[in-house]
């Protein structure tokens, strides 16, 4: 049986191993989802502004990758 995992950022190394496919997670922080493109210009913006990669740290950024549709949609 899955429990909810309260998580927040940055995550460290023991709090992703802690995770199994199918955990409820409780977020006590920014999540930004995006898909592969976003994630790119993301990652050249945050290695050029400061700003946006101290804000990263304390973020968590989830890849949301295609899922199928479900059935009649």
């Amino acid at each position: 049986m899955n429990v909810a995992v309260k998580i927040g950022a940055p995550l460290s190394e023991q709090d992703v191993r802690r995770l199994s496919a199918g955990d409820e997670v409780r977020n006590i922080r920014t999540v930004y989802t995006a898909r592969d493109k976003a994630h790119q210009r993301f990652m050249r913006a945050d290695r050029h502004r400061k700003a946006a990669a101290d804000s990263s740290r304390r973020s968590i950024i989830y890849f949301v990758g295609p899922t199928p549709p479900r059935p009649g949609m």
